[in-house]
């Protein structure tokens, strides 16, 4: 029986992660007048947002700044974006709504800074919809390390088994598959390339929520 059920944030429930690969990919090079490096959009890929940024510029010498502007930069953009673009994935907020009337405990566990989180989850007024919000940079490693998911099981003593997880990070979800934790990929437009990793690694496979799909997990 599941006991906590473990939301993503960016394209698990707000459609964002297009904007986050623009600013982190193309406007942050721009900014800082260097090209477009495919080798560092790869190697990013499961990185923090801070430790992100301290690639960029380990990876970008010539760059005169630090990784704390460029967090600065990234937050001002994003926050204009969830404020003015980003929309729920559909059915989101209903199923979370849903979830929470059953009684399940609702967990967030996301890269985005908790500065940031906080302004978006008000924007989308979500504030008061999880049981516990837990940023990668308050357990200090990401979430291709099992740190993140070890302090949800302590913190509500629940086994893997008693979790179900939603996230579209491939590298996330292999995590918390080898840790037990049964898992939902939430597909879109730039993850869809991992569709047959998801199927061997996921209970199910989804791009947007809905009655059918509690059913479906029998929750």
């Amino acid at each position: 029986m599941k006991k906590a059920i473990i939301f993503d944030f960016d394209n698990t429930i707000v459609m964002s992660i297009k904007y986050w690969k623009r600013v982190i990919e193309k406007e942050t090079p721009k900014k800082y007048k260097v090209k477009e490096n495919p080798e560092f959009a790869v190697k990013r890929h499961g990185y923090s947002n801070i430790d992100t940024a301290k690639l960029f510029l380990e990876m970008h010498k010539n760059v005169s700044t630090n990784y704390e502007e460029i967090v600065e930069f990234w937050y001002e953009y994003m926050l204009d974006k969830y404020l003015n673009n980003i929309k729920f994935v559909v059915g989101s907020k209903e199923f979370l709504q849903t979830l929470k009337q059953k009684g399940y405990k609702l967990i967030l566990a996301t890269a985005t800074g908790k500065r940031l989180l906080d302004k978006a989850l008000k924007i989308f007024n979500l504030q008061n919809m999880f049981d516990r919000v837990i940023c990668e940079e308050e357990v200090g490693k990401s979430k291709k390390e099992p740190d993140i998911y070890f302090k949800i099981f302590k913190e509500f003593n629940v086994k893997p088994s008693e979790c179900l997880y939603f996230e579209d990070s491939l590298i996330a979800i292999t995590t918390a598959n080898k840790l037990g934790v049964d898992c939902v990929a939430m597909i879109n437009n730039l993850n869809k390339n991992n569709l047959n990793k998801f199927n061997s690694l996921c209970v199910k496979i989804a791009k947007r929520y809905s009655n059918k799909l509690i059913k479906e997990l029998n929750l």
